[in-house]
């Protein structure tokens, strides 16, 4: 068991294991790390929160019901917004923030042309086009065309991106965010 100030990251779309490697990073020993598997992810196909507000009280209770008072918050893309919306929230848990990738802010002129292309990625989805939708999302974060055969679970924890992630980016407004920087944390490995 690991002893030390808190590190809790939050995943983003798609990606529930995103942060599962740097739990065994000999760098981060000195402090204890928690991975939040999101409501819906990891083969879960009931979806309990419907908004960013209700993920960022969802996160909150898991804190608390561990007992741990105060965090260092990471956040990974749609991870971003809510970690956003904790420390927006929960001001007293959240001892630090770090933003990977955030989400685009919807009114931004990034956050337009994304809402445009993941209605492209929502039309193959809602056609039972499953893959076809979630590699025009990936392409669409990427930048680039997307490669994602051996990602396993991808299809399965599709529908928590489509029925509920887009929607909500659509509807997204953290009040006093007026543009998204994005920012990446980097570190070397000790092995």
């Amino acid at each position: 068991m690991r002893h030390g100030e808190t590190i809790a990251f939050v995943h983003g779309s798609l990606t529930p294991a995103s942060f599962l490697p740097l739990l065994k990073e000999k760098s981060l020993s000195i402090y204890q790390l928690l991975a939040i598997r999101r409501d819906g992810y990891s083969g879960e196909r009931r979806i309990h929160y419907h908004d960013i507000y209700e993920e960022a009280r969802y996160c909150i209770r898991i804190l608390e019901e561990l007992g741990i008072p105060k965090v260092h918050l990471v956040g990974h893309s749609y991870g971003g917004a809510i970690a956003l919306a904790m420390a927006r929230d929960f001001a007293g848990v959240t001892t630090s923030l770090f933003l990977v990738e955030p989400a685009s802010v919807p009114d931004s002129k990034v956050g337009l042309l994304f809402r445009r292309k993941m209605l492209w990625a929502t039309e193959a989805y809602e056609a039972g086009l499953y893959e076809r939708g979630i590699g025009r999302f990936l392409t669409a974060v990427n930048g680039s065309q997307a490669n994602f055969s051996g990602c396993r679970g991808l299809v399965e924890d599709s529908h928590v991106l489509f029925e509920r992630e887009i929607p909500i980016f659509a509807e997204l407004a953290i009040h006093g965010v007026r543009r998204s920087a994005h920012f990446v944390l980097c570190f070397r490995s000790g092995e």
